[in-house]
């Protein structure tokens, strides 16, 4: 199985300091090359991983304040996304903005294990987990 991780981009994973979906990420990442799976990390550049490491971002926009925050995280999203043909799934731990993009994607968008922001009960969870083909 192809497994991507999708990693937030304010940090790099692990973290050097405060990240907590960063270090979960990189934890979840190790712990599946552990047992055999492939996996790729999609989180900044400089993140050490002993995975497939991709991205987009040179380093965390939260450690580079010429870097909009917004901006990267769009591109990292879209940038995953473009890959998403070559996986079995996306695994999310960047929050709401890949839901704009799950549509399109042919594989399964898992949805980030914790508080967020989505909306209660409704037609989100459909989406979440919903596969497009």
């Amino acid at each position: 199985m192809r497994v991507a991780l999708l990693g937030p981009v304010a940090w790099r994973t692990p973290p050097h300091h405060y990240g907590p979906w960063e270090q979960v990420t990189g934890l979840l990442a190790e712990g599946l090359v552990t047992r055999g799976l492939d996996a790729t990390l999609f989180a900044t550049l400089d993140s050490v991983t002993s995975t497939a490491l991709d991205g987009v971002g040179p380093r965390g926009y939260a450690d580079d304040p010429s870097m909009s925050g917004r901006v990267w995280e769009a591109m990292h999203v879209s940038h995953t996304m473009g890959r998403s043909p070559h996986l079995d799934l996306v695994h999310n731990h960047l929050d709401w903005l890949p839901l704009a993009s799950c549509r399109p994607s042919s594989r399964p968008l898992t949805p980030r294990a914790g508080p967020g922001r989505l909306p209660g009960p409704g037609p989100t969870v459909g989406v979440l987990v919903g596969v497009q083909r």
